[in-house]
């Protein structure tokens, strides 16, 4: 019986052709609309100016006998021995925000915090149990959900009547979405040849910028926070309608669940879509014995039969998910601290986060050369990179003096580091799906995210590590913090086994190996696709 290898059936039936972008694009806007859903707090918990209602009425009493204590701070005005609740908000920058409707200021300012933790530990808890669903379930229906779950919550997030309802639903969306997101990447790395794995995954990051970046101009036109929530919401409901129809499952997902017939009627469709002409032999219309494709014998066999517990039974797998989750911490701990130092520079909101999201596409645009040199090296060069760029920028805050052609030193390095930590990440993101294998890639990159939140909750907080201490040269604690992580875990990223245009590991025990074979490559030998013939017949 005829093997059915995956891999390469899809460099057969086009490497990325017509069905391959359009598979793109719809995964792609998903993404862009969870990018969106994130970092729209940028603007809808944006804190204006604000002063205490009462206090020019307080200032212009002549007849008061009572010992209000009126100061610039509005939290220290005092009226009748209380503390003033009500205040009056600058509308230069926003028209109306959380803070603003829910008045989270003063002793009630640490709401907003709790606001952003909680949708950040809800992608904790969707990464785990929504890797569970997309491995189980299929990739397909977790992306569709994800489209609706925006539409639907996204919507009635702009009517929340308190705060408490506002977190929940944004804890929803976030439950669902980072879940959708590690789908979304699985299903398009599966429905793509091995050659062309690498520039899918940076594709897909791409449209995170797309959608990060355009919240900029959708920010600057809509400036209640209400309106801006709905806008960036509405469009998931028709997206998910269209998903549902012109979406595909993996086929990588297919094979190892043994739905033979559906995976046939895929391949034919990419041929089809591609304008490749399919062998008989792969369609299915030979007669005798070379028309059934032997689904257990490569992937089903043994795949399906795993569980979470096999995985600590393979000693290789466990070690590259630990180095992968340093990775991940070290990542969103460097990424959301420099950016939050980054973006405290002077200027216009609106255009600092559009340039931010620029220096970060242009991460993920460099990472195409993986493609060509692999993973391993740019991954390791990336820390390097960063890491020296932090450390001299802690050289010029040791003995440079305080001039303004300092201050702009520090911020350039400090975005070169952010720079490198966003290629990093990108790169991992890429060599970690592709180390991972079919019947548990979506919980094992799951987990590495869960792990990595580690990273996203202490961030903030180191950020305003000189509040809590005062200590001599304070301000280099965070940079060499940086430097010791980014070079300790970019050297610890060399044990991993390169990928580039390798066969993804099906199974646990493929997983498991110290190498992974060429795609092309059948039990030792080359396979003989070109000689034969079936590769010429691609069209594009």
């Amino acid at each position: 019986m005829a093997k059915l290898d995956v891999d390469n059936h899809l460099m057969i039936v086009g490497n990325f052709g017509r069905y391959q972008w359009l598979q793109l694009l719809l995964t792609g806007m998903m993404v862009a609309c969870f990018g969106m859903q994130m970092f729209v707090s940028i603007f809808t918990h944006g804190t204006p100016d604000y002063k205490c209602q009462y206090a020019e009425s307080l200032n212009n009493s002549k007849e008061s006998n009572s010992t209000e204590s009126i100061a610039a701070d509005a939290c220290s005005v005092q009226v009748d021995g209380e503390w003033c609740t009500e205040f009056e908000y600058d509308k230069s920058m926003f028209m109306s925000t959380i803070v603003t409707d829910f008045d989270l200021v003063c002793d009630r300012n640490h709401y907003v915090t709790v606001a952003n933790m909680a949708w950040m530990a809800s992608e904790g808890v969707g990464a785990l149990l929504g890797s569970y669903i997309s491995d189980r379930y299929g990739r397909k229906p977790l992306v569709i959900a994800t489209y609706l779950t925006i539409g639907v919550f996204g919507s009635v997030t702009a009517s929340s009547v308190n705060l408490t309802m506002y977190i929940i639903i944004r804890c929803v969306m976030g439950f669902v979405c980072f879940a959708g997101f590690s789908a979304a990447a699985a299903l398009l790395m599966e429905s793509v040849s091995p050659h062309k794995r690498s520039q899918a995954l940076n594709a897909i990051d791409l449209f995170w910028v797309l959608g990060y970046s355009s919240l900029s101009l959708w920010g600057f036109l809509i400036r209640e926070w209400r309106y801006l929530q709905l806008a960036i919401s509405i469009i998931g409901v028709p997206l998910g309608i269209i998903c549902f129809w012109l979406l595909d499952e993996s086929p990588h997902w297919l094979s190892i669940n043994g739905q033979e017939q559906k995976l046939l009627e895929l391949l034919n469709k990419m041929a089809r879509w591609n304008g490749v002409d399919m062998p008989n032999a792969i369609r299915g219309d030979s007669p005798g014995e070379e028309s059934k494709l032997d689904f257990k014998t490569q992937e089903a066999a043994g795949g399906s039969r795993e569980n979470c517990c096999d995985i600590w039974r393979h000693r290789r797998v466990v070690v590259r998910l630990v180095v992968y989750s340093l990775g991940w911490v070290a990542c969103t701990f460097c990424y959301y601290a420099l950016s939050f130092g980054v973006t405290n520079l002077p200027g216009n909101l609106y255009l600092n986060n559009f340039i931010m999201s620029g220096v970060e596409g242009l991460a993920y645009a460099c990472c195409f050369v993986i493609a060509y040199t692999g993973r391993k090296v740019p991954t390791v060069g990336s820390y390097l990179a960063g890491g020296c760029s932090l450390l001299i920028s802690i050289i010029i805050q040791l003995y440079a003096p305080e001039t303004l052609a300092r201050a702009r030193a520090i911020t350039a390095l400090s975005v070169v580091g952010k720079f490198c930590i966003s290629a990093a990440w990108q790169i991992i993101f890429v060599w970690q799906s592709e180390v991972y294998p079919t019947t548990h890639r979506c919980m094992l990159t799951s987990l590495n995210g869960v792990v990595g939140r580690i990273g996203t909750v202490l961030a903030p907080y180191m950020v305003d590590l000189h509040k809590y201490i005062n200590v001599p040269n304070e301000d280099i604690i965070l940079p060499s913090l940086f430097v010791v992580l980014m070079v300790g875990v970019g050297l610890m990223h060399i044990i991993p086994p390169e990928t580039n245009k390798r066969k993804l590991p099906v199974n646990l025990h493929e997983a498991n190996k110290s190498s992974f074979p060429f795609a092309g490559e059948q039990d030792g030998l080359r396979s003989t696709f070109k000689e034969d013939g079936l590769l010429q017949t691609t069209k594009i």
